[in-house]
Formats: structure tokens, sequence, C-alpha cells
């Protein structure tokens, strides 16, 4: 610590572990939250990771325990046999040969059930009989109609893949169902409880989760002592390793070998040199072995060269954004924040016809609401994090690879998000144009913003683009200065002249002026009173890069009131 101390200061240095810090117990205050959710939904205790790892902890044991019960049921013997016993003939002649599926369907609908049961404190013997009761009919009648409908097989699966929620999958499958016509025998309720009481004995006899207790005379399950403390211990582990990731205050440390660099204090262990998500399978195992015998001084050489590139927040643009979140969204890449208006209610006597479109409509509704919903965390979540970092003088960006050699930012807020995010954020240090060449990458770039398709030194879109920055007087050598004169208007005046109205007719009517955002208003004010395309609207602010964001958004109250540019 002492050698970042004496190269970037006490203070500096303190702020960025403070920094740091902070995004440490952000991470765990949302993985908090979300165990707290998934207590409160259903099936949502089995949907977390933990919940999965506790479940396949002891899978096996109660899988087989539960074939020896279905065995036991199935195996002809004398005596008077428990009516619950036609229920698991009916499920074995529906699985037919799929024997090991159907222990395994069995096994997680009780087990599940009883997991997410007790740990929502929702424990009476009764309910969690008629929950697994119903769990396990649903899944015998969806396998029903699979082996009844084996070409739509794959196309259900998807479907139901697509969902998270027991109730969204439960309802697309009936949907499923109900457009097939197809038809599933009810079980008779009273053997289907006694069905599952048992299998609930079954559980408790081979898994130490659950325990049997009497309360005001009402049997319940309760989760043992054993659970509750590897659920909290695991959970505690898993709260305690979370993070968020942000950027840097100070130059990101350099990568030094495989597991040190990039952050400085609490984020120093989340990151690594290489990107692997499989760390235990065999291709990964190879690779690792394989990269520890290399020298990778260039590479690393290279990712601190990118991560070491200083950038600030375009504060500008971040006023912007944050007066369009406070009108309510629906420009500049922001949707609406507020809920869309679903389709209106069925007719009392609807057809079939009409049902029909009413629910695919619902159905775009929710889809395009589910999009939208994610579209205005991704923008919210971007201005909060440019408001936090917008007075600091310079942030950075720790960065590592994947095993292609790709490099990526590690943090979301970064150079490679979404138009919003890299509208947010500006080089620190950016150097003005110096020289012809700079000069003809400066307009190349010019062109091909404005939708042009790239081409060499002396093509259409150079020349274009060349032509249009003499005529408004734009200095070759002095980016920052922007002037043009009634002369210079005129001498070029025929050379733009345009009966469609486009940029060329447009610049030939600029008055005097000193910023880029100056130019674009005046340029766009023969539009004001009528509709403007995409492309037109992209002609006009094709001269200035890292502007075209700033001047939709800074444009939109004088001109742009009626005109959709959510996609620029």
């Amino acid at each position: 610590m002492e050698k970042w101390i004496e190269m970037f200061g006490e203070e500096a240095v303190s702020k960025q572990l403070e920094l740091e810090a902070r995004y440490k117990v952000i991470g765990q205050e949302a993985t908090r939250r979300a165990y707290e959710q998934a207590r409160t939904e259903d099936g949502g205790v089995t949907r977390t990771n933990l919940g999965q790892k506790i479940l396949g902890h002891q899978f096996e044991a109660v899988n087989t325990g539960i074939k020896t019960f279905i065995d036991a049921c199935l195996k002809p013997h004398r005596g008077t046999k428990p009516s619950y016993v036609l229920i698991v003939e009916n499920i074995k002649e529906i699985y037919g040969e799929h024997e090991e599926h159907m222990f395994g369907v069995i096994t997680l609908t009780v087990f599940s059930v009883l997991l997410n049961g007790v740990l929502r404190k929702n424990c009476q013997h009764s309910n969690l009989c008629q929950t697994i009761a119903k769990e396990l009919y649903d899944e015998v009648k969806l396998q029903a109609f699979l082996n009844c409908h084996e070409g739509k097989a794959t196309s259900v699966l998807t479907g139901l893949e697509k969902r998270v929620q027991a109730l969204y999958r439960r309802a697309y499958a009936l949907a499923r169902m109900e457009h097939e016509n197809f038809s599933f025998a009810e079980w008779n309720k009273q053997d289907a409880m006694q069905l599952s009481a048992s299998l609930i004995q079954v559980v408790l006899k081979v898994s130490n989760y659950f325990e049997e207790y009497k309360h005001d005379n009402i049997l319940e399950i309760q989760p043992s002592q054993s659970l509750l403390d590897g659920w909290n211990k695991n959970e505690a582990k898993i709260i305690e390793s979370s993070y968020r990731l942000c950027p840097t205050i100070l130059p990101p440390r350099q990568w030094e070998n495989y597991m040190d660099g990039g952050y400085y204090g609490e984020l120093q262990s989340t990151s690594k040199l290489l990107r692997v998500h499989r760390q235990q399978d065999v291709f990964t195992k190879s690779y690792m072995s394989t990269l520890n015998q290399l020298e990778l001084e260039g590479v690393r050489k290279a990712i601190n060269a990118i991560q070491a590139t200083p950038w600030v927040i375009n504060k500008e643009v971040l006023e912007v954004l944050q007066e369009l979140v406070k009108r309510g969204g629906g420009i500049a890449g922001i949707p609406n924040l507020k809920e869309s208006v679903p389709p209106s209610v069925l007719p009392p006597n609807y057809t079939d016809e009409q049902l029909k479109a009413h629910k695919k409509k619902l159905a775009g509704w929710y889809r395009s609401e589910t999009r939208r919903k994610s579209i205005c965390l991704r923008a919210l979540t971007n201005i909060r994090t440019a408001e936090e970092f917008k007075d600091y003088e310079r942030i950075y960006f720790p960065c590592n690879m994947d095993f292609r050699g790709r490099v990526y930012p590690i943090p979301s807020f970064n150079f490679q998000g979404d138009d919003i995010n890299k509208s947010l954020i500006l080089f620190a240090d950016a150097p003005a144009c110096e020289d012809e060449n700079c000069w003809d990458w400066l307009l190349i770039e010019g062109a091909n913003l404005a939708g042009v398709v790239r081409s060499p030194i002396g093509g259409s879109a150079f020349s274009a683009s060349n032509d249009i920055a003499e005529a408004i007087g734009l200095n070759p050598f002095g980016m920052p200065t922007i002037r043009t004169t009634v002369n210079r208007r005129q001498q070029n005046k025929n050379l733009f002249e345009d009966p469609k109205g486009s940029i060329g007719g447009l610049i030939a009517q600029l008055p005097a002026v000193d910023t880029a955002l100056d130019i674009g208003k005046t340029a766009l004010l023969p539009f004001q009173e009528k509709e403007m395309t995409q492309r037109q609207l992209k002609e006009a602010l094709s001269l200035f890069p890292g502007q075209n964001n700033l001047l939709i958004m800074k444009l939109r109250e004088e001109m742009f009131d009626e005109l959709h540019l959510a996609e620029r």
C-alpha cells in the first residue's frame, strides 16, 4: 500500500479504498434483498444458487428412497393395496420406459415443495400435501400431453424454459393443452393427498432437513436445526462474497500476473486477468495449464495500456439525461418510465377470433413491458453511476480478457456499454488535431457517423465531409473554434444547393456561430416545421464526432417535441 500512497498520495488512495468498500456493501445488500425476496415467492428458495446446492446435496438419497417406495407400490403383493397405488400405476403408464425421469420428477417435486414451504414458514402438513398433489398432477399431465403431441414437444419445452416462476410455467402449459383440446383424467383428491403424505414420510426418513412437529394439534413439517444452520451459514458466505464493480478514480493496478491487477482494496479479489466461467471442465484445465507455461508480458502490457486511459463524465449529457428522467423518459434511448397502457378488455360477448387476437396483443404487451423495464433499469443505473463519478477529474475502467484474447472493461458501466453509457463519458485527455493525417481521419469518422459507407481518403465520403467542413469555415487545426462568415457562406452556396433540403442546402444559411451546438441548432432550423428523417438528422450532426447524442438531447425542447428520436 505504501507504494500506491507514494505514487498517488494518501488522500487519493484512501478515497479509492472507500469507494471499493462502499460498492462491496452495495453488492452485499443487493444479494441480501434477493434472498429475502426469494423466501416470499412460490418456488423462490429453490431458484437461488444456494437452494439448488441444498437440493443437490441430498437429492440422490431422496431419489433412492422415492424409487424404493414407487417400486414397492408397483410390485404385486398379497393383501389390500392403498388406494393411491392406482395413481402410481397411472404415473408409471404415462412415463413408460423412462423410469429414471419419472423418479427424478417425483423427487424434485416433493423435495422442492418441502424446502420452499418450510423456509417460507408455510409448514402445515395438509397444505404441503395439497401443493405436492397439485404440482405432481401438473407434471404428469404435461408428460401425457407431450406423449400425445410429440411433434410439439420441443416448442412446449422451449416455452417453459423461457418462464421462470411456477405460476407462469403452469399457465403456459395449460394454455398449450387447451389450444390442442387436450384432456386428462382428474385424480381422486383423497388418494392424491394420501400419496403426497406417504412421499413426505419417505423424505423424512432419508433426509435430515425436516422434522414433524405438532402445534395446537396441527401437524407441521419444520426445518431441522441442521438445515437452518446450513442455510444461514451459506447465505452469509454468499452475501459476504457478493460485490458490485465500479470504475476507479486511480489508474487501475497494472496486471503483473494472472491474479494480481485491477482494483486496490475490497474488490481486488473479484477479478482475474482471464475470464473463465467453467473452471473445472477438461478444456479449461488444459487451457490454463498451457497458459501458465507462457510469458504474457506483451498481452499484459496491452491490457494495462487500455485500462490506464483516463475518462471523465460528460456533465452536459448527464444534465440532459437527468432532465429527461424527470419528464418521464420516452426519448434519447430512455424508454417511458411509466407502464404503457395494456390492451383494452374484451367485450362481454366476445368471439373466439377476438379472444385469440386479445391474447396475442396481451402477450406482446407483456414482452414489451419486460423489455422496457429492463432498459429502464440499465439506463437509470448508468445515470446513477455517472452522478456519483461526475466530480472526479479522471476515472478509469479496469480491464481483463477472455480466453480468445478479447479485452473487456470489468465494471458494467464502461466504454463498451450501450448508447447512454457511451454518451456519459469522454476522454479526459483527448488531443487536438495537429496534422493533416489526423484531420483526414476525423473527416472520415464524420462521414461514417452520417451513415455513409466507409471509404478511403479521397473517396466520396471523405470528399463530402471535407467540402462541408470547408463550407462552414471549420479550422482544420483548431477544432474547438468553429466559425463561418457571410462571405464564406456566399462563396460556397452554389456548392451545396439541394432541392431536397439536405445538409448541403442548410449549411448555406448558417449565421456566424462559435460552437458545435450552435451550428447544430441553426442547421436544423428549416426542419422545425416539418418531419425530419433519421438520415437527415445524422447528416446534420455528422461533423461533430462524440457530440451527436448531446446535440440531439440539447435540441429536444426547441425542435424535436413531436419527433421520435429514441432510435438515433
